[in-house]
């Protein structure tokens, strides 16, 4: 599973899910990959600390792995999808 937003959030490149149907999807690892990203590039992660105060310096990654498993708010999808996209939003600004 990609972990990307579906229905009127989905990419438009993502493939349209059909029942019985099994697809092929190229962002399988995206944000598994982004998030461990995320957690290893010192700068970043400090920044999102401090954008996402349940995230705290010297986490162990099975406390990490938790959080992001979690949905904070009904309006908010899942954490790691929320802190994919403020990476991509911060990242965004800074180039």
């Amino acid at each position: 599973m990609c972990g990307l937003p579906q229905g009127e959030f989905a990419p438009s490149s993502h493939p349209t899910f059909r029942k019985g149907e099994v697809i092929n999807c190229p962002f399988d690892d995206l944000v598994a990959v982004l998030v461990w990203q995320i957690i290893h590039h010192d700068v970043t992660w400090k920044k999102a600390i401090q954008a996402f105060p349940a995230l705290k310096p010297n986490m162990p990654l099975s406390a990490i792995v938790q959080w992001a498993c979690k949905e904070e708010q009904p309006h908010l999808f899942y954490n790691r999808l929320e802190l994919v996209i403020w990476y991509w939003l911060t990242h965004k600004q800074e180039s």
